[in-house]
């Protein structure tokens, strides 16, 4: 049975949709009883309410869930993921690995932008350069697609600098831009979100997808309609949206109050009290899925001193031992209870038990024991504690605020002083990246449809180098062995071997606890009754595929 169903039953259905490494992520579709809700929608156009928002339209300039949710179905890669996550063609009918380093794909026809630009090799070649550029914060998995050209109107060929095992993957995380209209738009580099630099595009946007942009105003409202020149057969669609209009609502009581007075439609990311909420009245439906995503909090092994203690002759978050204290400080099974309350899957790993390199032995997290830490703190000379930053987004997952200030109580009781900054997600990844404004300790999230560990350490844990690796290491993480084992993956073709090289830089990232995951991610849309849609592990929601009722 197709998730796109679910929403049909009355009651409980359970269904399974599968990952890309072959295991399973579970979708429940739950119809709560209660009274007629929201008004039938005859005009084709879903509303939609989150908590978050774009952070622009350049889909080179940022690597942001929500924004990737959204602009990776304007601006489609050339190797799309169906409902299972598993690759499929997509602007690209075909991709074969003809020699060693050598990929060669062929291209779809007939294909055509947004504002009416034909799609041919040359727009391959610009955008796979263009998410090369040192601005790309999808440089790291561009750059080992190596060299590419044009062999014609719809074949292009890529050399890759060394053999890669992971070509298709990598290939399917690139959304393809039109050359001829980014040169028109003066935007030839994707806008530097580290310099807070813009171009055209970051608020303009041409793509192939089956949605277009008409209108977005930052924290105001994108709306999306209908691409109807989409290369897709319109007629095989099971979905019958013709226009999206998304408003972004920090406010967990605004969204709900839309939704229960017929102003909205569906709430992405309901929190769990949305969720407890909405089971008082009739109507409406929940839809839950784990995502493949993992909610960590990363430590500032770089610095000299840490920000909130300029008087430290050192940084302690360098000594294992501390990063050691505050994991056993943490009661994870109150958070998952309290904050979570049951809708997050507790977990130490960084990656999914589906990944390659994942072992049973990387899901558990150090003992809470609160004693045992403040000794572990005395002994690395820190008997009083001391005072450290601690970083959360504030509009980003409904839990995020919550779970930092229950996290803040937990490392007060061993004697810390913790000083909590919030900040909106639109500045908050800036600062992440910014010595001087960055925070001691700070919340990150990491998912997506990739199931292999080199996509989660490469950018989270490898030292940051020329290349792009480290791209996404704000706590500036070098570890000589985790660095080892990831360049020697790289490139090993055997897949017994890989697996081994991956699970060795996993282990060494948990025994260091260079980040301290703390939970994999629960997806949870709230919807009015009879609406369609199909809920993946990575988050995408393929607006083509949704049905409201009429």
């Amino acid at each position: 049975m197709k998730p796109a169903r679910a929403a049909r039953l009355t009651g409980v259905l359970l269904a399974r949709i599968g990952h890309a490494a072959g295991s399973t992520l579970t979708l429940l579709a739950l119809t709560v009883p209660v009274p007629a809700a929201a008004a039938p929608n005859p005009t084709g156009t879903l509303r939609i309410s989150g908590a978050g928002d774009l952070t622009g339209l350049d889909p080179h300039s940022r690597n942001e869930a929500f924004t990737n949710r959204i602009l990776r179905q304007i601006n489609e890669p050339l190797i799309r993921r169906d409902e299972r996550l598993q690759l499929r063609p997509g602007l690209a009918l075909s991709w074969r690995n003809v020699e060693a380093q050598v990929w060669r794909v062929q291209l779809r026809s007939g294909v055509r932008f947004a504002q009416g630009e034909p799609f041919d090799a040359q727009d391959v070649v610009f955008s796979i350069r263009r998410a090369q550029h040192a601005h790309s914060a999808l440089r790291h998995y561009a750059l080992p697609l190596g060299q590419v050209r044009a062999l014609g109107p719809l074949e292009v060929e890529f050399r890759t600098p060394e053999a890669n095992p992971v070509f298709a993957e990598q290939l399917a995380l690139i959304p393809i831009m039109s050359a001829a209209w980014s040169r028109t738009q003066g935007c030839e580099q994707p806008a530097s979100a580290r310099q807070k630099k813009e171009t055209a595009c970051t608020t303009r946007s041409n793509g192939t997808g089956a949605m277009r942009i008409s209108e977005w105003k930052a924290g105001q409202v994108l709306r999306l309609e209908r691409h109807d020149a989409w290369w897709g057969d319109w007629s095989q669609v099971s979905g019958n949206v013709s226009r999206i209009h998304y408003r972004p609502s920090p406010s967990a009581s605004s969204r709900l109050a839309g939704l229960l007075g017929g102003d909205v439609d569906l709430v992405f990311d309901a929190s769990p009290t949305e969720v407890v909420q909405l089971a008082r009245h009739s109507g409406f439906q929940v839809f839950k899925a784990v995502e493949a995503r993992t909610v960590f909090l990363g430590f500032d092994q770089a610095s000299e001193r840490l920000r909130a203690s300029p008087e430290l002759p050192d940084n302690p978050l360098r000594k294992r031992e501390v990063r050691q204290a505050l994991a056993q400080g943490i009661d994870h099974a109150a958070l998952l209870a309290k904050i979570h309350r049951g809708y997050a899957q507790s977990s130490f790993s960084m990656v999914m038990p589906d990944a390659t390199g994942h072992l049973p032995a990387h899901e558990m997290h150090p003992v809470h024991d609160p004693e045992a830490a403040r000794a572990l703190l005395a002994n690395a000379g820190y008997p009083r504690g001391f005072a450290l930053r601690l970083g959360c987004p504030s509009d980003r997952h409904p839990t995020d605020l919550p779970l930092c200030t229950a996290i803040t109580a937990m490392w007060t009781r061993l004697g810390l002083k913790v000083e909590l900054v919030t900040a909106p997600k639109s500045t908050y990844f800036e600062r992440l990246d910014k010595p001087r404004e960055n925070f001691d300790v700070f919340l990150m999230s990491w998912g997506g449809a990739t199931t292999d560990a080199a996509f989660t350490l490469g950018p989270l844990a490898q030292t940051r180098n020329a290349q792009g690796d480290g791209s996404d290491n704000y706590g500036g993480i070098s570890n000589p062995l985790i660095d080892q084992a990831l360049v020697q993956a790289r490139h090993e073709m055997a897949p017994v071997r890989r697996a081994q090289l991956l699970s060795q830089a996993l282990s060494e990232h948990n025994r260091q606890i260079h980040d301290l995951a703390l939970h994999r991610q629960m997806l949870i849309w709230a919807a009015r009754q009879g609406l369609e849609l199909p809920i993946r592990g990575d988050g995408v929601l393929e607006f083509q595929s949704l049905r409201i009722p009429r």
